[in-house]
């Protein structure tokens, strides 16, 4: 019938020409994410990553330091990373407002590369868009990146032991990839000490406010 063959190429052309439209509105909402959201990158063709939004209801430069003192007190004997006890270590940071570090599992065998770029926010409350990925063939990863990002920033709202002081923090939004967790309960397999030593002066990592 040509009346129905014209009804159904009329609704293909429709369809068809729908599709950029589609795909550039879902282009524009990724790219309100992750234009925020830096990662550092993976050799891995198929890897585990996590991304987190946070908002503190600390100054940027509090967030630094807290961060800071976690990462050189995982090393000491300061601080102690709940997740597996793994070890952060800081990356010189190429950007302004962006912290890189990577993250070593207590077992020694898997290290995750983390970037935290930070953002003043109203009031002077500092955001923070973390990216953990990790750097070997993997799926599912046991909620090991996100945890990476959460171990850095919580306080005594999830039973976390800070160093210079809770930051008030709140986590906005979780993305990650397929078969990566962000279970809470998983970042909480090493038991905390009951007293750790005192905290020591660290040198600053890199960070520029903008």
């Amino acid at each position: 019938c040509p009346a129905f063959v014209g009804r159904a190429m009329f609704r293909i052309h429709t369809v068809a020409g729908l599709l950029p439209l589609l795909a550039t509105a879902a282009g524009a909402f990724l790219q309100s994410w992750t234009s925020q959201v830096q990662c550092p990158g993976s050799n891995a063709f198929i890897h585990a990553k996590c991304q987190a939004e946070v908002i503190t209801a600390k100054a940027c430069p509090d967030v630094v330091a807290e961060v800071q003192a976690r990462v050189a007190g995982a090393k000491s004997g300061h601080w102690q990373d709940p997740h597996n006890n793994g070890t952060y270590t800081a990356l010189p940071s190429i950007n302004a407002g962006m912290l890189q570090l990577t993250h070593l599992t207590g077992n020694g065998l898997y290290t995750d590369k983390l970037t935290l770029t930070l953002e003043t926010r109203s009031g002077g409350r500092c955001a923070m868009f973390g990216c953990s990925e990790s750097q070997v063939t993997s799926f599912a990863d046991a909620s090991t990146n996100c945890c990476n990002l959460r171990m850095l920033l919580c306080g005594s709202e999830n039973n976390c032991r800070s160093v210079n002081g809770d930051l008030g923090t709140q986590e906005l939004s979780i993305t990650k990839s397929l078969g990566a967790g962000q279970d809470w309960q998983a970042c909480f397999k090493t038991p905390v000490l009951d007293a750790l030593p005192a905290a020591v002066e660290v040198a600053p990592m890199t960070y520029v406010q903008h």
